[in-house]
């Protein structure tokens, strides 16, 4: 996806493993304010680790505040996660993230990776980081705002995201009062970000940009079509057709069918030998149904299940 945005980055460092067609197909960007509240740290948190443990990555800026705690709940959700930084990878900015940034590259494949499109001992300078956040947005299918104040750099990725990039836009509701929050509250006066308040309402958000893009027609359907592509009397219907265009990796090899698959989505494949209610999979696997649910609407996105009036099915082809 980033390959497609305005002003793509030519060349991006990486440090640790980026798996853009395989486990980091699905990401969602969370962003906020460095000086933000206590309640924007422990919501980051726990959206970053929900929505790691439902296969999705957490991409952010690995800045102070927001940033951090969204990796660091991907990390304690056993997710994957990915900090784009302001600075060369030679650099470690803010530098009491040193620790977080190892252990994201670090490990078994690793948790992740630390990116940047920097030459490798750029300091972290100001006008680094406006650049930076388009690369957040674009390597993204959503962006998640938890708090913005009225100039925090967070709301100028959201405005990326969905004026130059077509992607999706949420924010978290927090205190009318709050200086913390001005912008985010405003972005969602404006109607310019989907009010979210678990989990649950990205990945169902997420559901049809997820398809597309597995399917390869994320571009045409999401793109944000410039007054040119139209200008020549082209049905901007026939533009918007998944069908008109080529998949974005249609070079890559197809992965193994149980690649980003946690352990509870494969004990739920297994325990589909025959269609089943959730209610049903619930006690077999002893799951609450939220978590049921939130793994059985990533195995959807993955076609690894349908549903069938109230059961589901497991896809074997």
């Amino acid at each position: 996806m980033l390959a497609t945005i305005p002003n793509a980055p030519p060349i991006l460092y990486v440090r640790g493993t980026l798996q853009h067609d395989q486990a980091d197909r699905y990401p969602i960007a969370i962003v906020g304010s460095r000086s933000c509240s206590h309640y924007a740290v422990e919501q980051a948190e726990r959206f970053g680790l929900h929505l790691g443990q439902a296969g999705l990555t957490i991409v952010s800026g690995g800045a102070r505040g927001v940033d951090t705690a969204a990796h660091r709940g991907a990390l304690r959700g056993k997710g994957r996660t990915i900090a784009v930084l302001g600075c060369g990878l030679a650099e470690c900015y803010p530098p009491e993230n040193a620790d977080l940034f190892d252990r994201i590259a670090a490990g078994s494949g690793g948790a992740g990776c630390i990116v940047s499109e920097l030459p490798l001992r750029t300091p972290p300078n100001a006008e680094n980081f406006p650049a930076r956040n388009r690369i957040i947005s674009g390597l993204s299918l959503g962006v998640l705002v938890v708090e913005a104040g009225k100039k925090s750099g967070a709301l100028i990725t959201v405005r990326m995201a969905v004026e130059e990039h077509g992607r999706e836009a949420f924010a978290l509701p927090a205190r009318v009062d709050s200086a913390h929050a001005e912008g985010s509250l405003e972005l969602l006066k404006s109607g310019g970000a989907q009010l979210v308040t678990h989990p649950d309402d990205i990945l169902q958000s997420l559901e049809s940009p997820a398809r597309h893009l597995h399917a390869g027609t994320h571009e045409a359907r999401y793109a944000v079509q410039q007054p040119s592509e139209v200008a020549d009397g082209t049905d901007p219907q026939a533009i918007k057709s998944p069908a008109s265009v080529a998949p974005l990796f249609a070079s890559a090899p197809p992965p193994p069918r149980d690649v980003g698959l946690n352990e509870t989505q494969r004990q739920i494949l297994a325990a589909l030998d025959t269609a089943r209610t959730i209610d049903d999979l619930g006690q077999r696997l002893n799951l609450d149904v939220a978590k049921l649910r939130t793994e059985i609407t990533m195995l959807e996105l993955k076609r690894r299940v349908t549903r069938r009036g109230s059961s589901i099915e497991r896809r074997d082809a």
